[in-house]
């Protein structure tokens, strides 16, 4: 190989390492804002299943005082 084609060599590397390293910190970017993202997601169910749980817990206390007051006093 003579000069030309090693400083050729050397300018492509020189560039693919710079777009590596370019492409590995979007990378980060993104794997960080996808980990947020499933924080707050996970979050979220979180307070669904809270509220799906008390809604549940709250209608089988009102179908249990209807039932009641039904067997108490009639229709």
């Amino acid at each position: 190989m003579g000069q030309d084609s090693i400083e050729v060599v050397s300018t492509k590397l020189d560039i693919l390492i710079t777009d590596f390293q370019r492409f590995r910190n979007e990378q980060d970017k993104v794997s960080k804002a996808l980990t947020k993202h499933s924080k707050d997601e996970t979050e979220v169910q979180a307070k669904i299943a809270t509220t799906q749980k008390w809604h549940t817990v709250i209608g089988s206390f009102i179908v249990g005082v209807l039932g009641y007051h039904i067997m108490k006093h009639g229709l």
